[in-house]
């Protein structure tokens, strides 16, 4: 018996049982935080997606009318309202200020927004500590700012270094068309704009997208107006966004219509007379540069800083020949061939502050991408494809073609009598695309930076006068950036 009692106590079964039922009520405890924490985060997180899209909306509607401070404030408010948890209400401070930093006036915005959060499991130890508290005040913040909106609103002021008047200007935006602008994986959504869009199948574009005739404009938007061009910041950094949020904030690329833009003026002031003298150089005697002909003979030959090809037997080029071009000093390649392929897989020399190295083309090119040229050399690739002067049956329907699989491309595609296509798949582009029609597909992400063009001696000029670019002072566009928390 007295044995039996003595290996009872020294027994360990059970023992997991009473170390669990010790520690249960502080598993649930913990467990308890947690979820309170949890939805305090949640919570957070709602309210500064709330801040940050209140004030873009109120910073909105003082781009639009920069004086309508009252309606922009009542905008962020009903924006907030729409926005905030039913069981919580939350509250909105506001403050809109116009300061002028170097010259230039901006208007500040901020939005505080506060939300009182009830706990549940947290409770027991807010008692402990002799507090009466009920609920946990958050606290976000955003501040938006609108600036002057100098894109695609510059104006060259004559200097005293030679101003230009070569129809350059095309280059500062992201896509010119006289017709129409196709793009397979716009957004679509005609029916419902608040379907989650995945970054992975949509194309996203930053950049002016302009038509330069009213048809042109009416077709194109005809063909659009399902459709939405988001911009890259529409996704915040994310991989997902929605049509409606991104109108809200707005984070979308509309087309516009410029009259004004002549497609073909660089093309007749700066590329045919870079033709011409290279046909008078490297052809018979006697060829007329006006007149399409084919070429008396087969030439491959550089001077200077311009290089000739028409060796029809040669048609595929691939990055050593652009490598080769560039590191020998040259800026200007034509090919006078009826087909060319590039085939671009590896580094491209030169760096991406370097002018750009202008490929003229007569044949319908063919180019196949999938190099990186983040920090290479541009290149602008021209085609004469619809110049009845060099190509006499082509038209404007024939097209120039980047297929691209991955990479990054800089520079620009321009035919400006005939078509551009981009078949992309999960490319990204930065420059220009210039075109009668432009026809865009898969998935691709464009942007645009200025390019470095050359002072052609072949552009219209006024001697011994050079100028710079400006804001156009007539046209007072305004944007939305956010941030500004140094203007408040």
């Amino acid at each position: 018996m007295i044995r039996y009692i003595k290996k009872l106590i020294s027994s360990q079964r059970g023992a997991f049982f009473v170390m669990t039922a010790m520690l249960l009520p502080l598993i649930v405890a913990c467990g308890g935080v947690a979820i309170d924490i949890g939805n305090f985060y949640s919570h957070y997180a709602r309210l500064q997606n709330t801040a940050d899209a209140s004030a873009m909306a109120c910073a909105k509607v003082l781009a639009k009318d920069y004086d309508a401070e009252d309606k922009a404030i009542d905008t962020a408010d009903d924006y907030k309202q729409r926005n905030e948890d039913s069981k919580n209400q939350v509250r909105m401070e506001s403050e809109i200020k116009t300061v002028t930093e170097k010259g230039v006036e901006l208007k500040a915005v901020k939005i505080e927004l506060y939300e009182d959060v009830p706990y549940y499991f947290l409770k027991p130890l807010i008692s402990l500590l002799n507090l009466d508290e009920k609920f946990i005040t958050l606290y976000a913040t955003a501040y938006c700012t609108v600036v002057p909106d100098d894109s695609g609103s510059k104006i060259w002021v004559p200097g005293t270094e030679g101003s230009r008047d070569d129809g350059s200007e095309i280059f500062d935006n992201l896509f010119v068309f006289e017709k129409h602008l196709t793009s397979v994986n716009n957004v679509q959504n005609p029916d419902n704009d608040r379907i989650t869009q995945q970054k992975w199948n949509v194309s996203t574009y930053d950049g002016n997208v302009k038509a330069t005739t009213q048809s042109g404009y009416q077709t194109t938007y005809d063909e659009l107006r399902h459709n939405t061009m988001l911009k890259d910041a529409a996704f915040h950094g994310g991989n997902e966004t929605t049509v409606a949020k991104a109108k809200e904030e707005g984070l979308v690329t509309d087309v516009e219509c410029d009259e004004s833009i002549d497609i073909t003026k660089y093309y007749e002031t700066n590329i045919v007379p870079q033709i011409n003298e290279m046909f008078a150089k490297f052809q018979d005697p006697g060829y007329v540069p006006d007149e399409w002909q084919v070429p008396k003979k087969s030439v491959s030959q550089q001077d200077g800083e311009n290089y000739y090809h028409s060796n029809q037997n040669v048609q595929n080029f691939d990055t050593s020949d652009i490598n080769n071009w560039i590191n020998s000093g040259v800026n200007t390649v034509y090919l006078n061939i009826p087909n060319v392929n590039f085939n671009f897989s590896g580094t491209i020399a030169g760096s991406k502050s370097d002018e750009p190295l202008f490929i003229i083309l007569d044949g319908q090119p063919n180019i196949n991408f999938s190099s990186d040229m983040t920090n290479s050399r541009p290149i602008i690739f021209v085609s004469t494809r619809g110049d009845s002067r060099y190509n006499k049956w082509s038209g404007e329907d024939d097209k120039m073609w980047l297929q691209s699989n991955g990479g990054y491309f800089r520079g620009a595609l321009y035919s400006p009598y005939s078509s551009v296509g981009v078949n992309d798949n999960h490319h990204g582009f930065n420059g220009s695309i210039i075109g009668k029609n432009i026809y865009l597909g898969s998935q691709g992400y464009y942007s645009h930076d200025p390019l470095e063009l050359p002072n052609n001696s072949h552009s219209t000029s006024t001697p011994g006068t050079e100028g710079h670019w400006e804001i156009n002072p007539n046209k007072n566009k305004k944007k939305v950036i956010m941030g500004g928390e140094d203007l408040l």
